[in-house]
């Protein structure tokens, strides 16, 4: 074998390495890319609901979000999945827990747990976190009960 025929082996042998590694690496990035793009990661969340009362509130100890004859319970001090909590004596937010009901009921009741205002509501939920993919944390759009006088 001379020098020329020494070089011209060399090269085709670089050549095959490179081409080798390449191929590898392409079938690394295609394989961990689809292992990563459709795992989502194993988390919770919770979507939200306003609630703002209109007319007389002094009376209303909790606004309840019902679906299919459940409610949500009075908030505790620390707020828990699916119960409402008084920003104020006129808003309210009702968290659910990964769950977005299309058709609720939004009640308010007062300490005696009369119903003050109750209302049907159909909602209309957006994303606004996480990924199409996987999903993520809703919201819509406030909802209005008026308490009579």
């Amino acid at each position: 074998m001379n020098g020329d025929d020494m070089a011209s082996t060399r090269s085709i042998n670089t050549t095959r390495r490179l081409v080798v590694l390449s191929a590898a690496l392409m079938v690394s990035a295609v394989v961990s890319g689809c292992s990563v793009s459709d795992v989502c990661p194993t988390i919770g969340w919770d979507n939200t609901v306003t609630v703002e009362l209109e007319g007389t509130t002094s009376n209303v100890s909790v606004v309840e979000l019902c679906v299919d004859g459940e409610c949500s319970g009075p908030a505790p001090t620390q707020l828990s999945p699916d119960e409402s909590v008084g920003i104020d004596e006129h808003s309210w937010e009702i968290s659910t827990v990964m769950a977005t009901p299309e058709n609720v009921t939004i009640r308010a009741l007062s300490p005696s747990k009369e119903v003050l205002a109750e209302r049907d509501v159909t909602l209309n939920w957006v994303r606004v976190g996480g990924t199409e993919q996987c999903g993520g944390p809703a919201e819509t759009d406030p909802i209005t009960l008026t308490i009579a006088s």
